[in-house]
């Protein structure tokens, strides 16, 4: 029932050659795969964040200058900023 041989205690629950040989190591795989595929995508996500919020304050901040320079009245102003906000 219980063969010890080289390879530990036998087939695993009759799932393959062993514990590491027959279902664990493809599932940790998986595992790691996955676990990597999130990762890129968080970091992706967070970094494309990062960049608009870099172009929404730039675009903030030029309509500011603008306004302090008297190009803007103060209507056109709040019209744009919550344009922008959104």
């Amino acid at each position: 029932m219980f063969y010890r041989g080289l390879r530990g205690f036998g087939s695993c629950f009759g799932l393959g050659s062993g514990f590491y040989g027959g279902w664990f190591m493809p599932l940790m795989m998986g595992v790691i795969l996955i676990a990597t595929l999130v990762a890129v995508i968080f970091i992706m996500k967070k970094s494309r964040h990062t960049s608009m919020k870099n172009t929404y304050n730039a675009s903030l901040e030029e309509l500011k200058i603008e306004f302090a320079n008297g190009n803007l009245t103060e209507e056109e102003y709040l019209r744009k900023k919550r344009i922008l906000s959104d």
